[in-house]
């Protein structure tokens, strides 16, 4: 990850890697992720193999995230 350190920062550090970036952890809510990208503003976020890659990986979160795991423990559905 790049780091960039901006002038009027005392603390410095993001998960974006740059100024501009958003940050959404997947394994916290994968659907969250998938509505940025397959939005209207989100288009141009990433190219084919960015979104192939971001398929695979919302596959592999599917049922793991942490929010789908709170939706199972509150509502008691698996």
């Amino acid at each position: 990850m790049d780091l960039y350190i901006q002038d009027w920062e005392r603390i410095v550090g993001s998960n974006a890697s740059t100024p501009q970036g958003l940050y959404f952890g997947i394994d916290m809510n994968w659907r969250s992720v998938q509505r940025v990208v397959s939005g209207q503003e989100g288009q141009t976020l990433l190219d084919d193999p960015g979104r192939a890659e971001l398929a695979g990986l919302i596959e592999y979160w599917r049922g793991k995230s942490m929010s789908d795991r709170q939706q199972e423990l509150f509502t008691g559905t698996s």
